[in-house]
């Protein structure tokens, strides 16, 4: 099975990622209900979260260290973002301009600039980081699951620094 979906904007396409050990980002014509492609991303695709204009799509690929970053209407993959060992969360700044990574093998979040696609701060958190969302209400605080130490950290993006940590 599949581990993550995103649906565009228009309700039109779905984007698949996660099944075991693929390297797969699928493409689902909703309307249609088929298949529209694969593409192939790095090693194992964990979480997948769209642009806010529906034109780029970031995917975390786990064993392969990195995001890749897809042109969604060529179906291609762009580039790809060296980040922590073993990606698997990622959620993006409220304005769509920063992306932040949860890194499950060294314990830290990479936040990526998403104009020039390059990492400008890595943060530390708790042991094996893996879901993040960022707040509705406070867009500058985030949270992320530890499972290593079952704790869920707070960070503030206006100074990418942990200001507290929830025991689980």
């Amino acid at each position: 099975g599949w581990s993550d979906l995103v649906i565009s904007q228009d309700g039109k396409y779905a984007y698949l990622v996660g099944r075991f050990y693929s390297r797969d980002v699928a493409i689902v014509d909703l309307e249609a209900r088929e298949l529209v492609t694969t593409i192939e991303s790095g090693s194992r695709p964990r979480e997948i979260v769209l642009s806010p204009d529906g034109t780029r799509a970031y995917v975390c690929d786990e064993l392969d260290d990195r995001v890749s970053v897809l042109d969604v209407g060529q179906e291609t993959i762009i580039t790809t973002i060296p980040v922590g060992g073993a990606p698997l969360g990622i959620a993006l700044s409220a304005n769509g301009a920063t992306a932040y990574v949860t890194n499950s093998e060294d314990g830290t979040v990479s936040v990526i600039d998403l104009e020039s696609l390059s990492v400008t701060d890595t943060i530390a958190v708790g042991s094996q980081p893996r879901g993040i969302v960022i707040s509705h209400v406070t867009t500058n605080t985030a949270y992320i699951t530890n499972s290593g130490d079952n704790t869920i950290s707070i960070l503030d993006l206006s100074t990418n620094t942990q200001i507290g940590t929830i025991p689980t």
